[in-house]
C-alpha cells in the first residue's frame, strides 16, 4: 500500500532535470527506429550519466541553465539607494 501511496504523488521535477531530459530527447531523436529500445536506453544512461556526474558535462550544463531571475538584491544598490547613500557636498 505505502508503494502505490507513493507511485501516486507528483513531483515536479527540478529546471535541471527538466533540462536534461529535453537535451537528451533532441540529441537521441534521429536514433529513434535505427536502434533497439534497449539501446537507445542505455546510451541515454551513458549520456545522462555523462551530463550530470562529470565535471565537464556539469559545466555544459549550467551554462545551458537560464540566468536565475533576480527581483532583489541586497549586495547591490542601484538607482536612488546609491545616490542617498552618499553623503552631501556641504554636509558634515
Amino acid at each position: 500500500m505505502v508503494i502505490l501511496a507513493v507511485a501516486e504523488m507528483s513531483v515536479d521535477p527540478k529546471p535541471e532535470e527538466q533540462l536534461v531530459d529535453a537535451i537528451l530527447d533532441e540529441a537521441l531523436a534521429d536514433f529513434k527506429g535505427l536502434v533497439t529500445p534497449s539501446v537507445l536506453a542505455a546510451i541515454r544512461g551513458c549520456l545522462e550519466d555523462r551530463l550530470t556526474a562529470h565535471p565537464d558535462g556539469r559545466a555544459l550544463l549550467r551554462r545551458a541553465m537560464p540566468d536565475p531571475a533576480v527581483h532583489v538584491s541586497g549586495d547591490v544598490a542601484t538607482g536612488d539607494a546609491e545616490a542617498k547613500s552618499e553623503p552631501e557636498a556641504g554636509a558634515r
